[in-house]
């Protein structure tokens, strides 16, 4: 017999489910709430009569103890006994207690259980890191209202006090909750849900200013204006009458941005950020599995657990319980919840790329996904749901290694086997709850049940079942173990076949697997044989469209299928009513791919067959790629992008096919569109790993020395992508050769503008425009623009960084000039950027302004992270020059925030750079000296000779204002020695400059005039050198000769010499 008792709001007992009418009086009830909320020991029954009957001699109170206790064990069944003759009550001497082995269930105890069971790894001041929401909501549904809302024993203090301060206790336990709940609830964005519990909680609390406040944002939120300032008034009236105060200032604030945000239909800010997330949306209902989420629930809330693989077999339901357990997990992490499939992931080494997609990370010039992600990922935390790891567990290290290095990250994996690493927690996934033996319950309670009659109501199968109909269905639920995908498949089996011939069948498939595949786990035969049934259900047209269809990876359209497979669409159809195919809500097909590998198996049985569907799958993906190609160099790139995308692991298998079988035309096809795609997503180490395996292959090839070539070339461009800067100048070089040997002159072109930018960056300006001159000479011979616009620039850059401005500033128009004719964005970007660097340098900051503008919004509309960074960085200067520096730092911290997040650790160095200038010209010198700093530590990792040579420059001029002398001559001295080796003119005077305030700063006007006066004349002095040299002219004594010497001399004499000398 089980005892159910409800303490909170009105009392209620039940016994096997039928009210206990025997508790005649109000102190056999209070007895029985006091002996169930203190059953943790025994109680004299001197106690028990004082508590109940104060007033009274003790003779007769525990005269009326007895009576009462015999009232309560006849009401609880005669003499007190429960099944099996396990009583309630227990007696010994003087003690009674409650029996800890009867079967009772008390809503407060189950409430406080619950409870504890949420918090155990929570601690206090934390937020909501380390509950488990899932109890806690479970908790709440047991609470009805206060703990014996209307019930009491006048004649009774001490009963009154110990339930009056268990009811205040109970409250507390309440209200934390809910509130936990409002919040968790509105970082999800529900706003609905979280004012729900938010009003709930203020009929526990009416006083509560704070949660009054909640209610009015939500219903603001919610878009229910009048409703929010109704509940103001509510506050402002219960303050007033029941406290005498009025609401304090916090709240009048929040009433009024609501009152005029009611005007607007501008609601105001949710106290939490809305958690990100990119969880698919479940197709189907989510059926059973409570009992796995609330397990799962507890494992993310521990702190020391961070990686959990959901092992089992295939079709066992991971990944659906992966999802849900990750659904509800929204709202708990900073970063958010992150679904990364990585079925089409073929190398270990591809997973942090793969991760770093799925979070929308932009791809990285400086570094590689895995030190990105672990920098993206630092002090945030994030779920990751990993799925189908099986095939990735030789050299996972990286898993181990992107949790060591960011404290915050979860990681919640789906394997059929396990991952071997120390820090997984291993949580075995086994089938969906089904009657094993004599049903326990109804039969619709279990989830196999519920799951086979759902599928059959999906798919249209509305025959009643009949007893004997069940009974083969629990034989079936039985044979496949509860298996999700077994049991969908042998529901849709039943418009065919009757139940009984499904478990007849189902029964032999299994028998004949155990003997016939020893070597496959007795839990994966259920699904083989499933499987096998299934396929014995197509006819054979179905049978070779299934088997061709597993041809795609990642999913497929409809034009793919019935191009790649042969495929009509009413087969694709009944593939789909077979639920072997799937489709999800933007129209892509797929299959599980349990069923894709089995279908694949018999793809493979004929091996001509197997050959033609994958050279037409190879072709159609290469022609897709193709027509794609051209509109990858406009701005309306994004649709391209976003296609080739959603077929990547299409595109790479058609790719690695065609390279197998040396369809070298066909290769041509994909490498260029492949090429921009993994250039414009950033994805450098994904496009030179492709690239490197295919050189591998195809070395040696005669007939393959053109493609080679251009491949060649395109590696090199990568590998200077990722700042492989000694790799790529081989690289390069040897494409070069190949380019020319193969009579190839655009390609040559093309190779010759990267080579010149690895040269410049590390060697020489002159031999960098040399090279560029020899592009522009190929380029016009063979009138190839695009090379033509990309020569022009880059011989641009080379003039420009020697001090050849006017030059430079032609080579730029020209290069905008194609580039606009073209109508190629990106080729239009870097030379329309230098024109507005030089009109900046001129003074001419309203030319400078537009043309970054122009920069900016071509960024924004490609989506473009590194040059959007830069475009903040140079908007901000244009503002730093006009003297605006509160609007130039907002930049500068614009630009930096998106170099942080996509790893460009050049663009943080200049951002840094900026910063410090702009907080130097706002007077606070010590400020700007960390900035420099930070952006010289940051500059020198990546061996960036600008970027260096500014900060150091930068630095010292901080360090002379500091009055840090010999240290600021240092690092002066190590930025014009920088300026002068890499050929950087503008820098060779602001390193002089910077000197020449040092010389002064040091009591030396003289050379402090003499080294103004030579910059001063320096034919490619800016406007604003220009007037920061007068400035110490004026200030300081003219030199005794009065002409300027020339500023070359002057600098070699400062780097050999003693000029700087006292």
């Amino acid at each position: 017999m089980k005892l159910t008792v409800q303490l909170f709001g009105v009392l209620e007992v039940k016994l096997d489910g039928q009210p206990v009418t025997g508790l005649r009086t109000d102190k056999v009830r209070a007895l029985l709430t006091y002996l169930l909320i203190e059953r943790a020991h025994p109680h004299p029954r001197e106690v028990l009569a004082e508590l109940l009957w104060p007033d009274q001699a003790p003779e007769a109170a525990l005269h009326n103890l007895r009576q009462a206790l015999s009232t309560l064990r006849k009401a609880l069944g005669g003499d007190g006994t429960g099944e099996l003759g396990t009583p309630f009550l227990l007696f010994q001497e003087d003690m009674v207690a409650w029996n800890p082995a009867a079967e009772t269930w008390v809503d407060v105890l189950a409430f406080t259980e619950a409870c504890a069971a949420a918090q155990q790894f929570h601690k206090r001041n934390a937020g909501l890191a380390g509950l488990n929401l899932r109890r806690l909501r479970r908790a709440l549904s047991y609470y009805r209202g206060p703990f014996l809302a209307h019930f009491s024993l006048g004649d009774s203090s001490g009963f009154e006090e110990w339930a009056m301060l268990t009811r205040e206790a109970l409250n507390r336990q309440a209200v934390e909750a809910m509130d936990a709940l409002v919040e968790y609830h509105e970082r999800r964005g529900e706003y609905s849900q979280a004012r729900e519990m938010a009003t709930r909680l203020l009929e526990l609390a009416p006083w509560d200013e704070t949660a009054h406040g909640e209610v009015m944002r939500l219903l603001a939120l919610e878009g229910q204006w009048s409703a929010a300032q109704a509940q103001y008034a509510a506050c402002r009236r219960y303050l007033k009458n029941e406290l005498g105060l009025e609401p304090s200032a916090e709240t009048q604030a929040l009433f009024e941005r609501i009152r005029q945000g009611a005007g607007q239909n501008r609601p105001p800010e949710p106290r939490y950020p809305t958690g990100q997330h990119n969880l698919p949306g479940g197709l189907t209902p989510f059926t059973g599995r409570q009992n796995e989420l609330d397990e799962l629930a507890d494992l993310l809330a521990k702190p020391d657990c961070r990686l959990i693989t959901l092992l089992g077999p295939g079709g066992i339901g991971k990944t659906r319980l992966a999802l849900e357990a990750a659904r509800e997990q929204a709202g708990l992490h900073t970063r958010g919840v992150f679904f990364i499939p990585l079925s089409g992931v073929s190398h270990c080494e591809q997973i942090p790329a793969a991760i770093a997609e799925g979070l929308g990370l932009p791809g990285s010039e400086r570094e590689d996904p895995h030190t990105q992600l672990i920098q993206a990922l630092s002090g945030q935390t994030i779920l990751l749901t990993l799925d189908n790891l099986e095939h990735l567990t030789d050299g996972i290290d990286c898993l181990s290694a992107l949790l060591a290095a960011a404290p915050g990250v979860k990681i919640l994996a789906t394997s059929r086997t396990r991952l071997n690493l120390q820090e997984e927690w291993v949580y075995r996934v086994d089938g969906l709850a089904y009657p094993d033996g004599t049903p326990r319950q109804p039969l619709e309670d279990y989830s196999a049940i519920q799951l086979f009659m759902q599928t059959l109501e999906r798919t249209q199968q509305r025959a009643a079942l009949t007893p004997v109909d069940f009974e083969a269905l629990i034989e079936i639920c039985q044979l496949v173990e509860g298996s999700p995908l077994s049991l969908e498949l042998a529901a849709s089996a039943h418009r065919a076949r009757g139940l009984g011939e499904i478990a007849a069948e189902l029964r032999q498939n299994i028998d004949v697997l155990a003997t016939s595949l020893v070597n496959v786990p007795a839990r994966h035969r259920s699904l083989r044989a499933t499987l096998n049934y299934s396929w014995m259900l197509l006819d054979p047209e179905e049978q070779i469209g299934l088997a061709r269809l597993s041809v795609f990876r990642g999913g497929f359209e409809t034009e793919a299928g019935q191009a790649v497979a042969e495929i009509l669409p009413d087969v694709l159809a009944r593939l789909h009513d077979h639920l072997l195919l799937r489709r999800d809500e933007r129209g892509r097909w797929g299959l599980h791919e349990s069923v894709r590998q089995y279908a694949a198996e018999k793809r493979g049985m004929d091996e001509q067959s197997d050959r033609e569907v994958c050279n037409r799958h190879s072709r159609f993906f290469a022609e897709y790629v193709h027509q794609r190609t051209g509109q990858l160099e406009t701005l309306d790139q994004g649709e391209a992008l976003n296609a080739i995308a959603a077929n990547h692991e299409n595109i790479v298998a058609g790719w690695e096919n065609a390279i197998a079988n040396r369809q070298l035309a066909r290769l041509d096809q994909y490498l260029r569109g492949l090429y921009l795609f993994y250039d414009f997503r950033s994805r450098y180490h994904d496009g030179a790993a492709l690239l490197g395996r295919a050189l591998k292959q195809l070395a040696g090839e005669p007939q393959a020395a053109p493609l080679y070539g251009r491949m060649l070339a395109r590696l090199g461009i990568m590998q200077s992508r990722l700042s492989q800067n000694d790799e790529a100048l081989v690289t390069l070089t040897d494409a070069l050769h190949q380019l020319a040997d193969t009579d190839q002159p655009d390609e040559q072109a093309i190779c010759m503008v990267w080579l010149a930018n690895l040269i410049r960056k590390r060697k020489s300006q002159a031999e960098a425009g040399e090279l560029a001159r020899q592009a522009l000479e190929i380029s016009r011979k063979i009138d190839y623009q695009p090379g033509i616009a990309r020569a022009l620039y880059m011989l641009g850059v080379s003039q420009n960084a020697q001090g050849d401005w006017q030059s430079a500033a032609e080579l730029f128009g020209a290069s905008v000039q194609i580039a606009r004719q073209l109508q190629n964005p990106r080729l239009l970007m870097p030379p329309l950027n230098m024109l507005a660097d030089t009109a900046c340098s001129k003074g001419d900051f309203e030319r400078a302004a537009q043309l970054y503008t122009e920069c900016h919004e071509i960024a924004r509309r490609l989506g473009d992270q590194y040059n959007l960074a830069m475009q903040y960085n140079n908007l901000g200067t244009v503002h730093h020059y006009r003297g605006d520096y509160a609007a130039a730092i907002s930049l500068y911290e614009e630009s930096l925030a998106i170099c942080t997040k996509i790893g460009d650790r050049d663009g943080q160095a200049i951002a840094l750079s900026n910063l410090g200038e702009a907080a130097a010209a706002s007077g606070n010198v010590s400020q700007a000296e960390a900035f420099y700093q930070q952006g010289l530590a940051l500059a020198r990792q990546t061996q960036d000779t600008w970027s260096i040579t500014t900060c150091l420059i930068n630095l010292g001029q901080a360090q002379t204002q500091l009055g840090q002398m010999r240290s600021a001559r240092g690092l002066l001295m190590d930025g014009l020695r920088h300026a002068q080796t890499s050929q950087l003119a503008a820098k060779v005077l602001l390193a002089a400059l910077a000197l020449a305030q040092w010389l002064e700063k040091n009591d030396q006007t003289n050379k402090a005039a003499e080294l103004a006066k030579a910059v001063r004349h320096h034919p490619v002095c800016e406007d604003d050198q220009i007037r920061a040299a007068d400035e110490i002219l004026a200030r300081c004594a003219p030199p005794e000769v009065s002409a300027a010497k020339d500023l070359e001399e002057l600098v070699q004499q400062i780097l050999t010499g003693d000029y700087l000398a006292g």
